[in-house]
């Protein structure tokens, strides 16, 4: 049985059961760039997709509406016997709901993961290293500069300038573009991928990667999950930069930074940060 058929047994209108498989195709879709099998999906994990949605701006009733679809899912598994379990079965979201992060990673982290990405060396064939070589580029403008999937398929060779040591980021239908500074371990290996492996990699247009970048970034997470502990997804490696852009700079430099359209965008960090602060003074100097 199909998940259309099954949601058809439930007499639900057809306009109903088209909404719920354009929902799930956009849940299998979110899956595929985070390298996660759907069927198989935990709890931990299915709170990434939450985190996911809530940064595309969608309202705490529209992804509980995802959320209903993914609990009827995991359902219509159970009855086909896939598996025993519905992890989305209790998840759903309160109003004004504002984490935008679950776990942090600090600078020195993203840095030490960074370092330990780029000294890998244990490559079965030159393709490999070649892929490593240009994955760590990808890897070093989501670490330093924030950048996402969209603004990366845009990104082209003369967005680098190398005597500003700098990046101009495009903008995309949810970000402002901005220009950046790049750090300094980022680049010999910009240039080097510029002058030698976007050719040997058959890139022979003006953009620094390929489009179709919604693979590459599903092996790249997958590969960090299985060298890194707190990796857990892409978004939460831009999460974490945002966040600690926040310990240092005023709200209107990490909006800039960010790319938020929006300044209430950028708001809701500096109100986890301040509410992170908070539960740790409490933590250790209880009151009453």
């Amino acid at each position: 049985m199909t998940f259309k058929e099954y949601l058809e047994q439930e007499n639900l209108a057809i306009k109903t059961i088209k909404e719920h498989l354009q929902n799930i195709q956009n849940f299998k879709g979110w899956n595929k760039v985070e390298a996660l099998d759907f069927n198989q999906l935990n709890y931990r994990e299915l709170l990434g997709y939450v985190q996911n949605e809530k940064q595309r701006k969608l309202n705490h009733h529209t992804i509980n509406i995802k959320l209903n679809t993914i609990t009827k899912y995991y359902d219509y598994l159970i009855n086909e016997g896939i598996r025993e379990d519905n992890p989305a079965k209790k998840l759903r979201l309160k109003k004004d709901t504002r984490k935008v992060l679950l776990d942090q990673i600090k600078p020195e982290q993203l840095q030490h993961i960074y370092n330990v990405y780029k000294n890998k060396t244990n490559f079965r064939e030159a393709k490999q290293k070649l892929v490593h070589q240009r994955n760590l580029i990808i890897l070093g403008l989501m670490i330093n500069q924030g950048a996402q999937i969209g603004e990366l398929k845009r990104l082209e060779v003369n967005h680098i300038d190398f005597d500003k040591g700098e990046i101009y980021i495009p903008s995309t239908k949810r970000s402002n573009n901005r220009t950046l500074k790049l750090h300094t371990t980022q680049i010999i290996p910009l240039h080097t991928y510029i002058l030698q492996i976007r050719e040997k990699l058959n890139l022979t247009d003006d953009f620094l990667f390929t489009r179709n970048l919604v693979n590459i970034m599903g092996h790249l997470i997958q590969e960090l999950r299985g060298m890194f502990e707190a990796i857990r997804s892409l978004q939460q490696i831009r999460a974490s930069v945002i966040m600690n852009w926040i310990k240092h700079y005023n709200i209107r430099e990490v909006q800039y930074f960010a790319g938020h359209k929006h300044i209430s965008s950028t708001e809701k960090y500096r109100q986890q940060e301040v509410e992170t602060l908070q539960k740790s003074l409490e933590k250790y100097h209880p009151m009453g």
